[in-house]
């Protein structure tokens, strides 16, 4: 399953930090057990420093449920809110 997250950031956060804020919190959430397996650059604009990612979700046992993807999407969302001090826009 793919969800796209928009962030708009400081300027000087590169899309490298961006890449390991999200590892790290995908690391440090569901018990060590990551449903994370691609982050992708979706969109780039220099005005303003926003970033669209996609993030693709899969569990290599089982077809994942709507509502485990909802939880770990929103999470992360909260997670970014205080790693990055962003911005996060909803579509």
């Amino acid at each position: 399953m793919v969800r796209d997250v928009a962030l708009v950031v400081e300027e000087g956060v590169q899309h490298g930090d961006v890449v390991v804020a999200i590892a790290k919190i995908q690391i440090n959430s569901w018990n060590g057990s990551s449903f994370l397996i691609f982050i992708g650059v979706v969109q780039y604009q220099r005005a303003r420093n926003p970033w669209r990612n996609s993030l693709t979700f899969r569990a290599p046992d089982r077809t994942l449920t709507d509502a485990e993807i909802n939880g770990a999407h929103d999470e992360l969302k909260r997670s970014l809110l205080q790693t990055l001090k962003c911005e996060i826009r909803e579509s």
